[in-house]
């Protein structure tokens, strides 16, 4: 748990963006000081570390709990209750590394194979109207969850850019270019 003394608000931090996503699925917002930061790895690779507010925004869901449920097993948690929902979701996914595009036919899949044929929302930015008309539905926790990993990675993308200009000074080199030809850019600004 992260506090933050000024303000005595805390948040809990994880690394992992579907656990992040699921739990703000559930309501529970990132931490407003420092939603995300980069952490270097030993590998040489860096990942985003997630920080997300104590109590989901309708004060019904703890992510201290939230987190225990992530790592116990599966029957510990309600058929009946959301984070069970999304979880079951992320389990059933086909593929480790998926876009969000991905993530939506997924959900799409998923919900057909329930019997839930919708209507859903068909891309990515229909999904918050969407969640507004039916805000409980297994279908809106399922639909949430897309959203928030995008915006999960999105936040990391953009603080990853963050870190690598401070760490280069005022050049502004797109992290997006193949790593040879970033490292050659890095190395002759540098000298």
């Amino acid at each position: 748990m992260k506090r933050h003394e000024a303000d005595g608000t805390s948040s809990h931090g994880t690394g992992d963006v579907n656990l992040a996503a699921a739990i703000m699925a559930l309501g529970a917002p990132l931490d407003p000081l420092q939603p995300c930061a980069v952490i270097h790895a030993d590998n040489g690779k860096s990942y985003g570390r997630f920080f997300l507010l104590p109590v989901s925004a309708c004060g019904k869901y703890e992510t201290i709990k939230l987190l225990q449920f992530w790592n116990a097993p599966r029957n510990e948690v309600a058929a009946t209750h959301p984070f069970g929902w999304v979880m079951d979701f992320i389990k059933a996914r086909p593929g480790d590394r998926m876009t969000v595009d991905e993530w939506m036919a997924h959900a799409h899949d998923y919900l057909g194979s329930r019997g839930d044929t919708g209507p859903h929302p068909k891309n990515y930015a229909a999904i918050p109207d969407y969640i507004a008309k039916l805000p409980e539905s297994l279908s809106s926790y399922l639909f949430a969850f897309v959203h928030c990993r995008s915006l999960c990675l999105d936040l990391f993308l953009r603080a990853k850019q963050q870190v690598f200009m401070q760490k280069h000074g005022s050049a502004i080199i797109d992290t997006n270019l193949p790593t040879h030809i970033r490292n050659n850019l890095i190395a002759r600004l540098d000298g």
